[in-house]
This record gives C-alpha cells, structure tokens and sequence, in this order.
C-alpha cells in the first residue's frame, strides 16, 4: 500500500461524510475514473492499468473510504449528547475525548438526495452537483500538472 492508497481512502471517507448519499458517492467516484481515462492523454499520471483504476481505485480504496465515511455518518446521527463541563471530567482521556468531540455537531441532519417523490430540478441540481465535482477535482490534477 501507497500514500496513494490511503489518500483514496481517507479523501472518500471524507467525500462520503460530506455527500451522505451512497448512490451519489459512486456515481462520483464512477465518472471520475472515466474523466481519468479520457484525459489520460494529457495528464500523465492518470495512466494507469483497468485493473488498478476499477479494482484498487473505485472498489476498494474509494467502496472502503466510502463504507466508512457513512458508518461515521450513521454512528455521528444515532450519538445521544451528555452535556458537561470539561472541569468534571476527571481522567486525561477523556478530557482529550470531550475536546475532540466538541467539533462534531450537535445534531445530524439526515439527507434525502434521491428522493423519489422529489421533483426533476432536485434531479438536475444533482446532476450539476456531480459534474462541478468532477470539474473541480479534475481542476486540481490540471493545476498540479502546471506547478510540477
């Protein structure tokens, strides 16, 4: 395993926490590995083999950093919140533990981006959520290229 590896990883874990649609995450991570071969000509580091891009990029680092992303979404909605002072708590690791998940947030909104009974403009703002995704991720390889 590569820095690589895990930046696939830890970046759809992140993907997924922020998204919070397991259907929208793979039709991301989907159309970018088909944005990676159709600029693959210009880009070189977006050459790679089709086992690595559909095994080791879209099912396993990306299917896994998503699984987790929304394992932490469902575990972060079902939290039920104790409120106390920091000064009460008496052992080290805990006070360490309340002073991380101070930043989480105090409740979990649950999103419906697919919802059936939604009408074609959700659909469309989707649809354009998904392209100005690949256009700025895209964005960020073509700017790596150029300061390189």
């Amino acid at each position: 395993m590569d820095v690589f590896a895990f930046g696939h990883f830890f970046g759809w874990a992140m993907k997924a926490m922020l998204v919070r649609h397991y259907g929208i995450c793979w039709a991301i991570s989907v159309t970018w590995e088909i944005t990676e071969m159709a600029f693959a000509h210009l880009l070189p580091n977006f050459k790679e083999c089709w086992w690595d891009a559909i095994v080791l990029d879209v099912l396993l680092c990306n299917g896994l950093g998503i699984w987790f992303g929304m394992w932490i979404c469902e575990k972060l909605e079902m939290r039920t919140y104790k409120w106390e002072s920091i000064k009460d708590i008496q052992t080290t690791t805990g006070k360490i533990r309340r002073a991380l998940l101070q930043f989480t947030p105090a409740s979990w909104t649950h999103v419906r981006w697919m919802d059936p009974t939604c009408t074609y403009m959700r659909f469309l703002a989707v649809t354009e959520l998904v392209i100005f995704w690949q256009v700025t991720e895209l964005n960020t390889f073509f700017l790596k290229h150029i300061f390189e």
